[in-house]
C-alpha cells in the first residue's frame, strides 16, 4: 500500500484594529486568500543609444560622479549649484559614494536623460545601498539636474 503525501499551503487574510490602549480587535474574520506569487513584470531598462556623443557622455558621468559623491551630506543650499528648484531634496545620510552600478545616457526629444544606479556604503547600518535615479539634465555654464523621478 503506497501512501500519497501532498504538501499544501493555505493563506488567510484578516483585519485587526488596535485601539489607543493597545488592545486588538478582529474587524474582519479570516478569509481564504490566494497564495502570493511572483510578478511577471519586467521593467524596461534603458540603454545608452548613441544619441549622445562620447565627449558629452564623459562630461555627464564626471558631473554625476561629483554630484553623487557630495549628495548624501550636502545641504539644500549646496545643492542649488547642481539641482534646479530643489528637484532632489537634501538627504543628510552617512553614506560613502561607491560608484555608478549601472548607467544609460540618451536623448528624449530635446532633453538629455540619464538613468543611473548609484551605490552607497551606509556607514551607520554597514550595508550597501543601491538607489535608482531617472534624471533630466540641462547644460548651461555647468550641468544641472532639472527633473528627477
Amino acid at each position: 500500500m503506497a501512501l500519497y503525501q501532498k504538501n499544501q499551503s493555505n493563506v488567510y487574510q484578516m483585519a485587526v484594529h488596535r485601539d489607543e490602549n493597545g488592545k486588538m480587535l478582529v474587524v474582519k474574520n479570516p478569509t481564504a486568500y490566494a497564495l502570493p506569487g511572483k510578478s511577471s513584470y519586467e521593467p524596461e531598462e534603458k540603454e545608452t543609444d548613441g544619441s549622445i556623443d562620447l565627449k558629452t557622455q564623459t562630461q555627464i558621468e564626471d558631473f554625476l560622479n561629483t554630484f553623487f559623491k557630495l549628495y548624501p551630506q550636502a545641504s539644500a543650499k549646496e545643492l542649488v549649484y547642481y539641482v534646479k528648484d530643489g528637484v532632489l531634496p537634501a538627504i543628510g545620510k552617512n553614506y560613502v559614494y561607491d560608484g555608478l552600478a549601472g548607467k544609460a545616457y540618451y536623448m528624449e526629444g530635446d532633453q538629455t536623460k540619464a538613468e543611473v544606479y548609484v551605490k552607497y556604503l551606509d556607514q551607520d547600518l554597514k550595508i550597501t545601498q543601491v538607489m535608482q535615479y531617472k534624471l533630466t539634465l540641462e547644460k548651461g555654464d555647468n550641468w544641472k539636474i532639472v527633473e528627477a523621478e
